[in-house]
């Protein structure tokens, strides 16, 4: 994945325009109750990860530039987006909030 520093070319006032792309994501909480996203692409089922996680929330998530934004839900773990994955997702992904 690109670093930060990867989306501003030349001028570092100017930034180029970066986008991602869309994704499917899942939270999962650990055995220490820490909640970490696992981003993946959209060919893959929000389900193939049932088995192996204590799974919290799940959806889609766009990263455009350095703006990340989680919605909707996947239906086939019959779980929601909350409104705090976005900064979750925000900070793993460019390690800040």
């Amino acid at each position: 994945m690109a670093k930060l520093n990867d989306l501003f070319e030349g001028n570092k006032k100017e930034k180029k325009r970066k986008i991602y792309g869309k994704f499917k994501y899942i939270v999962i909480k650990n055995n220490y109750e820490i909640e970490t996203p696992i981003i993946f692409p959209e060919s893959l089922s929000h389900d193939s990860f049932k088995n192996n996680f204590n799974i919290i929330s799940a959806g889609f998530v766009t990263i455009d530039n350095d703006q990340v934004i989680s919605f909707g839900e996947s239906t086939s773990l019959r779980l929601k987006s909350r409104p705090e994955d976005s900064d979750l997702l925000s900070f793993y992904f460019f390690r800040r909030k």
